[in-house]
């Protein structure tokens, strides 16, 4: 058997500091294994052992102070040396969750906004790629794939955002390297990390495991998928004649519409399905300011390609990235440009997502691309299914990418999940225990829990997507689920980083990631590090008191932005619904004049799945989260 050191283990890799650290990894059984730690040219500690009769060796390294100072790790098993270099040794945390948490810092990147971030050395995480096994035969010891990278240029760029901006705040405000094991897989369920025993024992689960445990699921599943795309693109392309002259100068478009818009609204186009052109014609009346630039298309559902003056300028798979490309000065010319855009929607619910910049940016010039396209339908055809979403499904994580982070000794947990679970939002309390509670059992010690409660967002396919003041039209579910995860904090050693102004109501993936580091880290400065007033403001009373009902706080003191508060509501039986404005007693209090109302069932405040404008904040400038309060 080779002589192999567990992969996280590698170069560049920051180890949790002043706590022993186990590592593992395989030799010839029965063999001695060795382990010397260097620093500043001399040996500062090592440790040994020997191999199992299954080749399994493990090694406790001693405690090593935090700071700075860079370690050479070596392991020596007879004539084989594995020499691991550029080793800290400060704080490490696992982040996981899915797509926001996975969110890379190049997504964050804003035309029009400050892009702000610090290069460092003592900021590195460990990246492991997404893999999916549905056999419950597999739960490996060490990853199979994942590197470390260092907060420094391009690798900067590639890091977790929310995680980079986790461990900067922490980095800089105590001094020690932070580490990070990124285990996040967009689209993750909190099921989605559960072995499939964890998932009986939950119940509800029967038919999934069904159908996934059966031997070549993931390989017939996506045979199945592609075979279903093929056939909807060759029923779209034997439609399509429009393509092959689209551009040619003098063919013309038959329809106009004003962008950004959802194509329910245009008479042709509800439900959708296939492949559309669309242009727009757009003048640069001044040569002296064409230079390199930037084509920025808010989002578009579903994929897109776009021409420049007949060159290809940029592309998007799927309807969630912002669409900013990069456009040569070459491609511009003075006078009359052409922009042509290729859309193919397979939900039935296309559009632009309104409330997006469309412009074509030069440098600090700006030219508007909203307004009046040409556009034609180029083949219509039948919704496309969606395709499986393997890491979406229950089990998917556990095997490959869960059951190997056992083995690390991290400080704590930070969590940003939730949005692939708000369809089920009164089951996730006992579905988050679950992952707690699994992940303390495993990792061997009471793990300290952060996690982020999800900020405000509408689909693109609701009305409220158009304009954030309309009426939900009954849809509350990202509040709800926002409600319940704020009951999780009944479990022990843990605390929610509260971001709910840290949203965008028209993008599932909001670019602000700084506020969301920042404030899980206050939650780790609070829970972990004892720092006292920070954290969150939560009601955690309502008091009928016959002419008002008093609403009581605890935490950091209240800020309320205007005197009267929006989003506040009082619930009755039936399901009456009455809006009230709250006023300021103290920096604990809050009371609602009932002169005219009778008592209700309950109060409730930011129950919309995107409030807008909030006026409720505390001294720390976090905002009041979501809740449901019964009355006394």
């Amino acid at each position: 058997m080779d002589f192999k050191v567990m992969r996280f283990i590698s170069d560049g890799a920051v180890l949790q500091c002043g706590e022993e650290n186990r590592i593992y990894g395989t030799a010839e059984p029965g063999s001695s294994v060795t382990l010397s730690v260097r620093a500043g040219g001399k040996e500062i500690c090592g440790a040994a052992g020997d191999a199992d009769g299954k080749g399994q060796w493990m090694l406790i390294l001693p405690p090593v102070e935090g700071g700075a100072e860079k370690h050479e790790l070596r392991f020596c098993c007879g004539d084989s040396c594995v020499t691991v270099k550029d080793v800290l040794f400060g704080e490490l945390y696992h982040i996981s969750g899915q797509s926001n948490m996975e969110l890379p810092m190049s997504r964050t990147y804003e035309p029009f906004g400050k892009n702000e971030f610090f290069e460092t050395e003592f900021v590195r995480e460990f990246r492991v790629p997404v893999q999916n096994c549905f056999d419950e035969s597999v739960e490996l010891d060490d990853f199979a794939e994942g590197s470390w990278r260092t907060a420094e240029g391009q690798s900067l760029m590639q890091m977790s955002a929310a995680g980079y901006w986790f461990a900067y705040t922490l980095y800089k405000k105590y001094g020690l390297p932070v580490g990070l094991l990124n285990t996040s897989a967009g689209g993750a369920m909190a099921e989605s990390s559960f072995s499939a025993e964890m998932l009986r024992e939950l119940g509800g689960y029967e038919e999934h495991l069904k159908r996934c445990l059966v031997p070549g699921y993931i390989e017939d599943t996506t045979a199945a998928d592609n075979a279903a795309m093929q056939e909807w693109y060759k029923k779209v392309n034997e439609k399509d004649e429009l393509s092959s002259v689209i551009f040619d100068k003098d063919t013309k478009l038959d329809s106009r519409a004003n962008v950004p818009f959802y194509f329910r609204h245009i008479r042709g186009l509800e439900h959708f399905s296939g492949r559309l052109w669309f242009r727009k014609t757009f003048t640069i009346e001044d040569e002296s300011i064409i230079t390199d630039g930037e084509l920025i298309l808010g989002t578009i559902i579903d994929n897109d390609k776009a021409y420049v003056n007949g060159e290809l300028v940029g592309q998007t798979d799927y309807l969630y990235p912002p669409r900013i490309y990069k456009v040569p000065a070459k491609l511009l010319k003075k006078g009359e440009n052409t922009l042509l855009l290729c859309v193919e929607v397979k939900s039935g619910n296309g559009g632009f997502t309104a409330g997006k910049n469309y412009c074509l940016k030069l440098g600090d010039k700006v030219i508007d691309l909203k307004g009046e396209w040409e556009y034609q339908a180029a083949a219509r055809v039948d919704d496309l299914a969606p395709g499986t979403f393997f890491q979406g499904l229950p089990m998917a994580l556990y095997g490959k990418m869960v059951h190997p982070s056992f083995r690390i000794n991290v400080k704590g947990f930070v969590y940003y999940q939730g949005e692939s679970n708000a369809g089920a939002a009164d089951r996730y309390p006992r579905v988050f225990r679950t992952l707690v509670e699994m992940y303390r059992k495993n990792c061997g010690k009471d793990l300290p829990v952060i996690f982020t409660q999800l900020p405000g967002f509408c689909d693109p396919c609701s009305a409220v997507a158009e304009d954030p003041t309309v009426p939900e039209s009954g849809d509350t579910s990202w509040a709800l689920m926002r409600n319940k995860q704020a009951k999780c904090l009944e479990i022990p050693d843990t605390a929610m980083a509260v971001i709910l102004d840290a949203g965008e109501y028209n993008d599932l993936h909001p670019t602000n990631k700084r506020t969301v580091g920042e404030r899980l880290a206050m939650c780790a400065e609070s829970l972990i590090y004892g720092e006292k007033g920070l954290g969150n403001t939560a009601c955690v009373k309502a008091e009928y008191l016959g002419e008002s009902i008093v609403l009581y706080f605890e935490g950091p003191e209240l800020v309320l932005k205007n005197k009267k508060v929006k989003y506040m509501q009082l619930c009755y039986e039936g399901g009456k619904i009455r809006d009230v404005e709250p006023e300021k007693m103290d920096g604990h209090t809050l009371m609602i004049p009932m002169v005219e109302y009778d008592k209700p069932l309950c109060v409730r405040y930011a129950w919309k799945n995107a409030p807008e404008g909030l006026d409720l904040y505390n001294v720390n400038g976090v905002p009041v989260a979501t809740f449901a309060v019964t009355v006394d």
